[in-house]
């Protein structure tokens, strides 16, 4: 595209080059993906754009880029409201074709001379714009934002907030404005050290027509907060910024959404939080290094980039990182983008998305002898940690202990970053400090009632601890609080899961797909869901999908079907395979579980040089099983069997899973009519735990395998298949897995 490249129209401007769109003196930022898809809607002079197009010039053969684009055209009308309230209608969705740019929608100017120069099409593309700057996150994004290499005329600590815009129309919110600026003011001045301007004067302001910078040079101070308040269908929404007085940039916004019954309940709530996101702010710019070399647009980006990370789906990771990739290419010495690079390998590793040998070896090279110079940098903390951290994955991988060091100096340096907190508090439960974590999180869910970071942590520990109507509780705020991310459904799916209740697991799992087709975890629900009824073919297919989103599950998928294939020479290919198999493979998923099941099908105990690696990964009972199915006439083992069914025993209060287990530990002592009596009661209650039929289904669960011949044992299973398709009936009445498995592998 020419850098010269920009449309004006009467008082609109698009800079292509920039990536801005401004009027009346209000200029926001604009992502490069949103800056494309403008350009394009803005070069086809009022026609349609069809999607075919978008997607083929912005994201040419990308997996994921229907939903991409469905994201940025949102983030865009978003963007365009922020500039002017009712310019997001100049975008059109024309059904079954595409989207158009409206220009008639732009309000004519008489005193703006009307030139036009339209941009052209750009085929060089780099990232998914769902940059959307949470006001919580904004807090840990310091030293950077101020690095420019003019001085400021501005005062770096003062703020003024202007009178928030009501749009609602409702006469009961009459008072919310002035209420809600008044609770900013008033915590500015009394929780922080900012100077703050009275409202009297933020308010004449507020009526003017000023560009904000002349605004702010009037007042003083470098920044200005705005909102605006809408009402519908009984909930109240409450949209923030907070703007760069000496350019007129967008630095953060957000919003709250809440019934609106509990407007008065809340309010200093969200008062206080857009409060100390300011002051944050203030701190961040007095951090000034007049030395840094790195260009205050590449700064900018940084701490959009940075903020992204929080609210990013998994799926569009890979473009984050490419985009960061490029930061770092255009400025070497910008270490903290590095960290982020690092941060991102790894938080990929996490998701399955590249090899973890990979991210180590990326991230190592990043953060090698950079220790000494960032003492006090959180970010270096956060990557270090992350670099080392247990994957979600695999439990037994990485360093905890020393992981939780790293996390808790990031955290003690910047205790409101959102991004900090959340793997903070997943890395407390895997080091043993579950406990705290969870006091840690209810101390913060008290100033910050909306962090979906903190209910997500509170609905884990919870469901970790067997206390799952409490886990709904908070997976359920979760999912109303953040209507757009797949992270409620997916934990209310679990939940649902440990429960049996199948059903209502495939219902959250569909919510979850509905949110986000490409995010894993509501795959391993649907998954679960029609391994437990027996589709076969459904779940081949939705192996597929699961492959092509984490290609590093693929071979923990593919050695899962053949353990499970009814072809004659299914023993000959499992053998085979397993002559591939690699060190690392067993870091990735429920490999080890699986490698376990393939060598205990193999006779003569071949291809079982992995063995004692696969059993340090699994738990300690499933450990014990294998052993015994492994090695039958090691007597050792008795003894540890024998415990664990005494430990299990004891336990009056025991689940359905340790049930199902005590059934396997008294088939390998040759107590086969205990066993069976436990076996009945679970499938005359439908209530087989998911995970066991997950990975063997009591047909072929190979500690069950000498009670194959017992005619009890084979009547237990023809009414276990019986409850499977009942089951599979009460799903198929009202669902859609079909639709979305096309949906995704069209993709």
């Amino acid at each position: 595209m020419d850098a010269s490249a920009c449309f004006k129209l009467n008082g609109f401007k698009f800079n292509r080059t920039e990536n801005t769109v401004e009027k009346s003196g209000v200029v926001v930022k604009l992502t490069n993906k949103v800056s494309e898809v403008l350009a394009l809607l803005l070069n086809a002079n009022d026609e349609v754009v069809t999607r075919d197009i978008l997607l083929q010039e912005v994201w040419p053969n990308r997996f994921g880029a229907d939903e991409s684009l469905s994201r940025v055209i949102s983030d865009l009308r978003k963007k365009l409201e922020l500039l002017e309230p009712g310019l997001s209608s100049a975008i059109e969705t024309i059904p079954k074709r595409g989207y158009k740019f409206n220009t008639s929608v732009i309000k004519t100017d008489p005193n703006e001379t009307v030139s036009v120069k339209k941009p052209t099409p750009s085929n060089r593309l780099r990232y998914i714009g769902f940059v959307t700057a949470t006001l919580v996150i904004v807090t840990v994004l310091g030293g950077y934002f101020s690095r420019n290499t003019q001085k400021l005329d501005l005062a770096l600590d003062g703020v003024a907030v202007l009178t928030f815009d009501d749009l609602s129309n409702e006469s009961n919110l009459k008072s919310l404005p002035v209420g809600i600026t008044e609770e900013i003011l008033q915590i500015l001045a009394s929780e922080t050290d900012m100077r703050v301007i009275s409202r009297k004067s933020s308010h004449y302001f507020s009526e003017q027509t000023l560009p904000i910078t002349e605004v702010a040079r009037e007042l003083g101070v470098r920044f200005l907060v705005e909102g605006t308040i809408q009402y519908h269908d009984s909930r109240v929404k409450i949209s923030t910024r907070i703007i760069d007085g000496k350019n007129g940039k967008l630095i953060s916004n957000g919003s709250f959404s809440f019934d609106g019954s509990d407007i008065f309940n809340i309010q200093r709530d969200v008062a206080r939080s857009i409060a100390l996101t300011t002051s944050s702010l203030s701190i961040a710019v007095q951090q000034n290094d007049s030395d840094s070399s790195i260009n205050y647009n590449d700064q900018l980006q940084f701490l959009s980039l940075k903020a992204s990370l929080l609210n990013l789906a998994p799926e569009n990771l890979e473009a984050l990182q490419e985009d960061v990739q490029q930061l770092v290419k255009r400025n070497p010495d910008f270490q903290d983008a590095q960290f982020l690079l690092s941060s991102i390998f790894s938080i990929r590793a996490n998701w399955v998305q590249i090899e973890e040998a990979v991210a180590l070896e990326m991230s190592s090279a990043i953060l090698k002898g950079k220790e000494e110079a960032n003492k006090l940098n959180a970010l270096f903390w956060f990557a270090k940690a992350m670099m080392i951290s247990p994957r979600a994955t695999t439990p037994r991988s990485g360093d905890a202990s020393l992981a939780l060091e790293y996390f808790e100096k990031a955290f003690s340096l910047e205790p409101h970053n959102t991004l900090i907190l959340e793997w903070y508090l997943a890395i407390l439960q895997v080091a043993g400090k579950a406990d705290y974590a969870k006091q840690l999180a209810e101390m913060k869910l008290e100033s910050d009632p909306y962090n979906g970071t903190l209910l997500n942590g509170l609905a884990m520990y919870h469901y970790t601890h067997g206390q799952y109507e409490l886990s709904r509780k908070y997976a359920l705020r979760l999912s109303a609080v953040d209507q757009i991310g797949p992270e409620g459904p997916a934990r209310l799916a679990y939940i649902h899961v440990v429960k049996n209740e199948i059903v209502e697991t495939d219902a959250q799992a569909q919510e979850c797909l509905a949110r986000s087709i490409r995010f894993m975890n509501c795959w391993v629900h649907k998954a679960e869901v029609h391994e437990y009824t027996g589709e076969k073919k459904v779940l081949s297919q939705i192996h597929e999908v699961m492959k092509k989103l984490a290609p590093p599950v693929t071979k923990t998928l593919t050695l899962h079907e053949l353990n499970h294939s009814e072809s004659e020479n299914r023993i000959e290919r499992i053998e085979a395979y397993l002559s591939s198999v690699k060190e690392y493979d067993f870091n990735v998923g429920f490999f080890p579980q699986v490698y376990l099941y393939a060598v205990s099908q193999v006779p003569n105990g071949q291809q079982e040089r992995y063995v004692d690696l696969a059993l340090s990964k699994v738990s300690n009972g499933q450990a014990i099983l294998f052993k015994k199915l492994l090695y039958p006439n090691d007597v050792s083992n008795e003894l540890p069997i024998v415990e664990e069914i005494t430990r299990a025993l004891e336990n009056n209060n025991r689940s359905r899973y340790y049930d199902y287990y005590l059934a396997q530990l008294y088939t390998q002592m040759g107590q086969y009519s205990d066993a069976l009596d436990i076996l009945a009661t679970l499938i005359n209650d439908r209530s087989v735990p998911v995970s066991f039929e997950r990975f063997y289904g009591i047909e072929s669960d190979p500690f069950f395998h000498n009670m194959r011949d017992i005619p009890r044992f084979k009547m237990l299973l023809e009414k276990h298949e019986e409850n499977k398709l009942v089951l599979k009936m009460a799903i198929s009445e009202n669902n859609k897995t079909a639709n979305v498995i096309e949906k995704a592998m069209a993709l």
